[in-house]
């Protein structure tokens, strides 16, 4: 977790026990002793370290999304390269532009040697099957990246039912149904 994140974890405030919500956000911004400590007491030599939370997925705006993932990926980065040896990384990605956010896969993997990337099924209502990711799933493709697939809470309104309002509705709302008739 990094400061300019916490805003979009709350967002998940509602799934997670307040006690434990509340000790998380210190755990997950460990990047030093305490984190190490855990990881010898429980035999874990090796990680691969991700923002953690809904992260810029749910963001709106899409230049403040790509700027803000750019930035988490080179804070990221410099942890660690600081233990090598003990963290590695997964990319942090802006979806809501396909293009650039297989262009920063591409930046991470390159330059700072991440393993892949973690990403949610879903960003702002649009699932990973949609036809408009395809440039990011081709740049994965070559780039034999793994991509962890996160799951959350299902959109409000999901982008596959747009134009569809029977989709959307509740089962047999907006549908006249004929009268009861006795039977015999």
């Amino acid at each position: 977790m990094l400061p300019d994140f916490i805003g979009y974890l709350a967002e998940t405030k509602a799934n997670i026990r307040t006690d434990l919500y509340d000790r998380a956000v210190p755990l997950l911004s460990d990047f030093g002793d305490g984190r190490l400590e855990v990881m010898d007491r429980h035999g874990v030599d090796y990680v691969v370290l991700s923002l953690s939370g809904p992260g810029v997925q749910i963001e709106a705006d899409t230049a403040r999304a790509t700027k803000l993932a750019r930035r988490c990926n080179d804070r990221l980065a410099l942890e660690t390269q600081k233990r090598p040896d003990r963290y590695g990384g997964f990319a942090h990605l802006a979806l809501q532009d396909p293009s650039a956010a297989a262009d920063e896969l591409a930046r991470c993997m390159n330059d700072f040697g991440f393993k892949g990337a973690l990403i949610n099924g879903e960003t702002n209502g649009v699932y990973l099957d949609d036809r408009r990711y395809d440039v990011f799933w081709e740049r994965a493709s070559d780039l034999r990246a793994p991509i962890y697939i996160h799951p959350g809470n299902p959109p409000d309104h999901s982008h596959m039912y747009e134009g569809r309002p029977e989709m959307g509705a509740r089962p047999g709302a907006g549908r006249s149904r004929p009268a009861a008739t006795p039977c015999g």
